[in-house]
């Protein structure tokens, strides 16, 4: 009986945590232009996603991902450091424990963040930012890594050390994410790998 209770429990937490996640995301599609709703919305995901693997998951499901994006692109020129990182402490906490599973939402995940990087090439604190994120899902599995790779994530980091060569530590988070993203690199003869070497090269 204990158990039941537990499980019963348990499926309500669950269930109710889907319903926040679910409830912020329509709150921030609804006001996009507001940046302070959509920061005080990101910092809300941080929180309730921090619970656990499946609440993460949850929010990928529901286009957590791609909302917080949408944001940043919206408000990409926000004066406050605060709303930046707002987005990302959303972002990292919702890719905590990613792991590269043949699903749509998470391949269209890394080609958010990889479309990110090239919208905000000029805006040298957000791809440091997103080349952490980078480095962080890289490090997860070599699914993760596959992926990474097929939708641009090579490219659009060499991208970040050229347009950012002053910038020393733009260009340490770039050869960190390079770094993870390169383990066990096999060539197999696809567009995404000629890419990766030739970047390289």
């Amino acid at each position: 009986l204990d158990y039941i209770s537990s499980f019963i429990q348990e499926s309500h937490t669950r269930a109710r945590e889907a319903g926040a996640i679910q409830a912020v995301i329509n709150v921030m599609n609804s006001h996009p232009d507001d940046a302070e709703i959509q920061e005080a919305a990101c910092g809300s995901l941080d929180h309730l996603v921090r619970s656990g693997e499946d609440s993460q998951a949850q929010a990928r499901e529901v286009g957590a991902i791609q909302a917080i994006l949408t944001a940043l692109d919206t408000h990409a020129d926000d004066a406050r450091r605060i709303f930046v990182l707002k987005v990302f402490g959303a972002l990292n906490s919702i890719m905590n424990n990613f792991r590269g599973q043949s699903t749509a939402s998470h391949a269209a995940a890394l080609d958010a963040i990889v479309s990110a990087m090239t919208r905000h090439q000029s805006n040298a604190h957000i791809q440091e930012c997103l080349c952490k994120l980078l480095s962080k899902i890289a490090e997860n599995d070599e699914q993760s890594r596959l992926w990474a790779t097929q939708a641009g994530a090579i490219q659009a980091v060499f991208k970040v050390i050229d347009t950012h060569a002053n910038s020393t530590f733009s260009v340490f988070r770039a050869y960190w994410a390079l770094d993870s993203i390169m383990q066990n690199f096999r060539y197999q003869g696809t567009a995404s790998d000629a890419a990766a070497l030739e970047g390289i090269v």
